[in-house]
């Protein structure tokens, strides 16, 4: 029972700087599958996070521009405020 309470928690067994060869010499065996696996599946996500905020910005950037060019084809931006 006390020794559940004495483990640490495995996301801070490996220091996120590392890459997957430091990880490699640091473990053993399972651990070292494990450890490259992880390492593999962050690099992903932080790499689909990008890709993924990259094209929110592209699509608020389109309809930003799709705004101003119906608001050129109104009239509305000519006219101003009365």
């Amino acid at each position: 029972m006390g020794r559940e309470r004495d483990r640490v928690p495995r996301a801070a067994t490996v220091p996120r700087f590392l890459n997957s060869s430091d990880v490699i010499m640091a473990q053993s065996g399972k651990n070292t599958k494990r450890a490259v696996r992880d390492a593999r599946l962050a690099a992903a996500l932080r790499e689909n996070l990008k890709r993924r905020k990259a094209q929110a910005r592209a699509r608020d950037r389109a309809a930003a521009a799709s705004r101003v060019s119906e608001a050129g084809r109104d009239g509305s931006a000519a006219e101003g405020k009365k």
